[in-house]
């Protein structure tokens, strides 16, 4: 779209001094589109998924997070449908977005895991931080929260002879983006970054279903079975929120790496926090002092 307009007015710039000036305008978003979402292939020939350029990688989650959020409905955040037992029937999507949220945390903290060799941990979880970075730039704060979590979960954590080897840069840039994920006064850096960013973005829906469960648990009407009003605006500011970041990455998908995320995320060696503790301690033992 931007190109035909661009087309447009190069064609009547030399009648119309606005053109331009316009010319210049258009110039510069399509620069900055390329520059922010370059072109990929549309089919590529995944051998390792953490082999892949790590800015592609995340531009490929970043678009599958988008089309489970911006299939979301109005009506599946409304009367906390999200948590009830209709909740597949009246959420769906909702649904799949927390159910995502849990598989990207599993896939990061199981593929840690998988490498037994500290060079190869060191690689993977350098790998992560540097996902986690490019997730932050798209603005895909759903998937960067979880990316970030399992960084810090406790199988991972606890590896000290891992963290020894990690580049002293890229230990302070995951401080800074566990800063920045932190729910220290209520995610106030991550709010602060979703109400001032550019669009578009995947915004954390943890905060806004947290907004919404305070707004009809805490805001009684009274008395039964009228409006609140006031109750109504809040909820109403909150979803208008969420169908506000509804907008779309010019991002092209990749049906090879799309296909290779889906079935790393499936095919993981350790399903559970549980599985993934007891092969960190295979790892790395915990140190016995005499």
């Amino acid at each position: 779209m931007l190109i035909s307009f661009f087309n447009f007015v190069e064609s009547i710039k030399s009648e119309m001094a606005i053109a331009v000036v316009l010319l210049r305008i258009v110039e510069r978003r399509i620069h900055q589109a390329q520059t922010l979402f370059p072109d990929v292939p549309t089919n590529t020939i995944v051998v390792r998924l953490l082999d892949i350029n790590t800015k592609v990688l995340a531009q490929q989650l970043t678009i599958q997070a988008q089309t489970i959020y911006t299939a979301c409905k109005h009506q599946e955040f409304l009367n906390l449908n999200w948590t009830r037992s209709h909740r597949r029937r009246k959420a769906p999507n909702i649904c799949r977005i927390l159910e995502r949220s849990q598989e990207v945390y599993q896939w990061v903290a199981s593929t840690i895991m998988e490498q037994d060799d500290v060079d190869d941990q060191v690689a993977t979880v350098t790998k992560f931080i540097d996902l986690a970075s490019e997730l932050r730039n798209l603005n895909n704060f759903e998937t960067l929260v979880h990316v970030v979590a399992a960084l810090r979960c406790a199988s991972v954590n606890r590896m000290r002879r891992l963290w020894s080897c990690i580049e002293k840069d890229r230990v302070e840039l995951l401080a800074d983006l566990e800063s920045f994920t932190s729910s220290d006064k209520a995610f106030l850096e991550l709010r602060n970054a979703m109400n001032t960013c550019c669009a578009p973005l995947i915004p954390y829906l943890g905060i806004y279903l947290t907004n919404l469960t305070f707004i009809e648990d805490v805001i009684v009407d009274r008395p039964p079975n009228t409006f609140n009003f006031r109750k109504m605006k809040m909820i109403y500011d909150v979803v208008a929120t969420l169908l506000l970041y509804k907008t779309k990455y010019q991002i092209a998908p990749d049906v090879g790496i799309q296909e290779a995320i889906a079935y790393s995320m499936r095919d993981l060696a350790f399903e559970s926090e549980g599985q993934c503790y007891k092969q960190s301690l295979k790892l790395e033992p915990r140190q016995t002092h005499p």
